[in-house]
This record gives C-alpha cells, structure tokens and sequence, in this order.
C-alpha cells in the first residue's frame, strides 16, 4: 500500500523508513497504480511486512536494508487513497483487501456461513490515527507511516472464532 500512498520524492530527504523494494517510483506511477485498481487491472492488494531494528535502518540511506513494515498501516492506507478519496465503494476497496486475495489464492475465506473459519476484523473506517513507534505490535518501527494520520482502522480480529485483538491490544 505504500506505493499507492508515496513518491521517490519522499526518498529524497533519505529516511530509511522509505528505502523498500520494490523502490518508490514517480508521483505518475502511484497515480497508476490508484488507477489500476479502481478500473480492475490490479486485481488486489497486498503488502510486505519487512521489520529491520534501529539499528539496522539507523545508517546511511545506501548501507541500510530494503524494507519496511507495512501489515498494520495497510488498512488504513488503502481506505485512505481509495475510499476516503471518493475513488471506490467502502464495499470495493474491502475487497481487494480480502476477497480478492482469498479468491486468487484459492482460499477459502471471507465467508461466515456454517462451517467456514470465522475469520472476521471488524473497522472503524472513520478512526483517524497517527501511528508512532509505540502503535506498531512489531519488532521494529521502521514505518513511512509514523507522524502521518491515516483514517481507518481495524478495531477488533477474531481468528477461528478466538479473539484475539481488540482496542488496539494483543489478547492472550
């Protein structure tokens, strides 16, 4: 989701919290992208999720690893740049996040009927936040995202029918 959501412009200022693979690339080719998935030529969304320590990521832009963490600002990002932004349906933008990818790998999710996982997150589409490196549940912090409000946010996660996330806190 980053790429839909960032230029190599923000490379310029070399944090390492934008140095991922594949690189950024021009404000063009997030407007692509953008693009892509609201006509259909993108059929989903998916992320990285590449945790680097400080350390690691505290260097030189050119010494510092590829990545960034990107699992917990996903939600967000793409309601953001699709929903909020008027360019797809709530419905829609859900999708490519859920169905769409359980779809393509051929995985039966997504469906609460008898018998199914009961895999469900509940959102807050409306829930603005601004995540900071004690927000992520990670072992690092190495976000474009911290000190950025995005407006959207899963609120609750129940795995197998188990809770397991709720309020912003790992259940036991």
């Amino acid at each position: 989701p980053h790429h839909m959501s960032f230029s190599d412009t923000e490379v310029g200022g070399f944090d390492t919290s934008f140095k991922m693979n594949p690189p950024l690339r021009s404000k063009a080719d997030r407007i692509a992208i953008l693009e892509a998935l609201v006509d259909g030529s993108i059929d989903c969304i998916a992320t990285g999720h590449a945790p680097h320590t400080d350390y690691e990521k505290d260097m030189e832009f050119d010494n510092a690893p590829f990545g960034v963490i990107g699992l917990e600002t996903a939600l967000g990002t793409a309601l953001d740049q699709l929903y909020h932004s008027k360019r797809l349906s709530l419905s829609d933008t859900l999708s490519l996040l859920t169905n769409r990818p359980s779809e393509i790998l051929q995985l039966n999710k997504g469906d609460l009927s008898p018998g199914a996982d009961g895999d469900v997150v509940v959102l807050d589409p409306d829930r603005e936040w601004t995540p900071n490196s004690d927000s992520f549940h990670s072992k690092s912090t190495n976000s474009p995202w911290i000190g950025r409000t995005l407006k959207g946010k899963a609120v609750t996660t129940i795995v197998s029918g188990k809770l397991i996330f709720e309020n912003g806190e790992i259940l036991p």
